[in-house]
């Protein structure tokens, strides 16, 4: 298990390669949808071999500064 609490909104072949490496070896990896307050995919949580979580208040309503969206 790998927990990445770190989001850029640019894609990086580098981090790409080693997302790919690691799941490949059966780690499952975690990765924060960022703090940017919208839809715009943030990597590495936008890979597809990604879980991406975001970030929900005190009533699980999304939080207001939370990413979100299809990735």
């Amino acid at each position: 298990l790998i927990n990445v609490s770190l989001a850029s909104t640019g894609e990086n072949t580098a981090r790409r390669l080693a997302v790919e490496a690691a799941t490949a070896n059966g780690s499952l990896i975690i990765a924060s949808a960022g703090n940017n307050t919208g839809t715009v995919p943030t990597y590495p949580a936008a890979y597809p071999q990604v879980v991406s979580v975001t970030a929900v208040g005190p009533t699980r309503e999304l939080a207001q500064y939370a990413s979100y969206g299809a990735t």
